[in-house]
């Protein structure tokens, strides 16, 4: 079943590249309605907010930043702000974390904030709007995208660095197919055994250098990214019912997946729903 076709509006999706990563799209969205938020303890991501259409305020070190059309901040994390909505403020947004996000620090700047009045020609809106695009029709590349990322913060810094992402054999052979797999068959009955076996070998070794590459074992990986699909689903398909849910997202079981989604998250996913669609977070 094909929902990504349908036209909601405001969409939001979660972890759009796997935080195994350097630099991952934790989420990213556009069309948003922005409403007023009040953040004391600000959001645990780096995290990019622009004006689409419309202005809005942010309140940052007691300054207030106006939004116009077209102007973006990047917060860091943990970083009190406050949103002042104003009508018809529409904004994109984008959040980051991997495995070189506690570095991300010494690339952007020891500010609380950057602006992107200074950074040149960096179409940041655009590059939202074509991330955005791909992941809908699932034609993407997960290292091109952290790569994209990358440029996206290092446009944003103006320091002259680059990553470097790896080559490992390992992780071409074994860990780089499994995400794959995981990222397209995420709706089906998938097991560590099965997926060991599509790669010839045991599934402890499988296990093992998962574990090694990304810090997270197979299956709570694969927990992990049915719950981000199933956020998505929540929040930009809103007529779909949590039965519906818990099947397109590979949870055989809807109270199992209702006591799972809690577990993760603290919500159950009616009120992760009501959360978003009420746009208390972004």
């Amino acid at each position: 079943m094909n929902l990504r076709n349908r036209g909601d509006s405001m969409p939001i999706f979660f972890q759009v590249t796997s935080s195994s990563l350097p630099i991952a799209i934790a989420s990213i969205g556009n069309q948003w309605e922005q409403e007023s938020i009040v953040r004391p303890d600000g959001y645990p991501h780096f995290h990019w907010l622009q004006t689409e259409a419309g202005y809005g305020e942010i309140s940052i070190d007691g300054k207030i930043i106006r939004l116009p059309k077209g102007k973006g901040v990047l917060i860091r994390p943990f970083v009190s702000h406050y949103y002042y909505a104003n009508q018809g403020w529409l904004t994109k947004f984008v959040t980051f974390n991997g495995t070189l996000s506690d570095h991300l620090v010494n690339m952007v700047g020891k500010g609380h904030y950057i602006t992107d009045e200074y950074t040149g020609a960096f179409p940041f809106g655009a590059w939202i709007d074509r991330v955005i695009a791909q992941h809908m029709s699932g034609d993407k590349n997960p290292l091109e995208l952290s790569t994209s990322a990358y440029a996206f913060l290092l446009n944003l810094s103006q320091k002259d660095r680059i990553t470097e992402y790896s080559d490992d054999p390992l992780y071409l052979h074994y860990i780089s197919p499994t995400l794959r797999t995981i990222e397209h068959q995420f709706d089906e009955p998938l097991t560590l055994e099965g997926l060991a076996g599509d790669l010839f070998v045991s599934p402890q070794y499988l296990s093992r250098i998962f574990k090694r590459f990304t810090g997270d074992t197979v299956i709570s990986y694969l927990q992990a990214y049915r719950v981000n699909k199933a956020k998505e689903l929540l929040i930009n398909h809103s007529a779909l019912k949590i039965q519906e849910i818990a099947h397109l997202t590979g949870f055989s079981d809807a109270s199992y997946f209702v006591a799972f989604f809690k577990k993760t998250t603290k919500y159950t996913p009616l009120q992760f729903r009501r959360l978003y669609l009420n746009r208390h977070l972004q």
